[in-house]
């Protein structure tokens, strides 16, 4: 090995500059992992469903997760939407938020690449309501936290 002033050398310092992009991904494990529509079946007031996919983020750095409803945490009837709706809480791996604006929420991803978030909900307690679908669109969106 020879140094910048072709000497040889038996040992050399290197300065290696080493930038690594940021890589996340988000993909849905779980019950109806492949399919982007969850149905709960019948509807029950104070109930929690827990047959929801969980959210496996891969990634090599801490990412923030926000999440937001079409419908501000509510389920709307799909003919009288305005008439009949159900608040419900959506919980991130047992963590209860309400929907009625977006959420954000930083994931610490230091113990290796991956993380696993279970999500569920809780409806609020409701009667008299008009029988048919109920619905609203979460949508999840990840970014890297920026230092």
């Amino acid at each position: 090995m020879k140094n910048q002033h072709n000497e040889i050398v038996d040992e050399y310092d290197f300065d290696i500059d080493l930038k690594i992009p940021s890589n996340i991904s988000l993909s849905f494990l779980g019950y109806s992992g492949t399919n982007a529509t969850v149905n709960l079946g019948e509807l029950k007031a104070t109930e929690e469903y827990s047959l929801l996919p969980s959210l496996h983020i891969v990634a090599n750095i801490d990412v923030i997760i926000r999440v937001d409803s079409q419908h501000l945490g509510k389920l709307k009837h799909e003919t009288h939407d305005d008439k009949f709706a159900i608040d419900y809480k959506l919980a991130i791996s047992n963590e209860y938020f309400e929907l009625k604006s977006p959420i954000t929420k930083q994931i610490s991803i230091a113990e290796g690449d991956e993380v696993l978030l279970p999500l569920k909900i809780k409806l609020a307690d409701f009667s008299n309501l008009a029988a048919g679908r109920y619905s609203d669109i979460i949508r999840f969106q990840v970014n890297p936290v920026s230092y």
